[in-house]
């Protein structure tokens, strides 16, 4: 499938979301990374979901985007994941999967 992105510079590089996809966002140094980083996060997206639909569960409605994107800006600077890794932590937890 091919979804539309969203490509935003922003103080620490790009960010870029999937408006198609509630939540489902990264970033990278350059546009370039951000956007290889937002295809895995798609992929990580749909095989959450995926799961969760064999699961017998209906998929759990996400937080607002800017809600999570800011859970994990306040993660990464304070020295942890990188802000993608992060995102897929916190959709995982948010599906109750990992």
């Amino acid at each position: 499938m091919i979804y539309k992105v969203v490509l935003r510079q922003s103080e620490e590089g790009f960010s870029v979301s999937v408006p198609g996809l509630p939540g489902c966002w990264s970033q990278g140094a350059t546009e370039l990374e951000a956007l290889e980083n937002v295809r895995d996060a798609i992929q990580e997206y749909l095989s959450v979901v995926a799961e969760q639909v064999r699961g017998g569960e209906a998929p759990i409605p996400f937080p607002a985007p800017a809600t999570g994107s800011r859970a994990c800006a306040s993660r990464h600077s304070a020295g942890g994941p990188s802000v993608h890794e992060c995102c897929i932590h916190m959709l995982r937890l948010r599906l109750s999967l990992s």
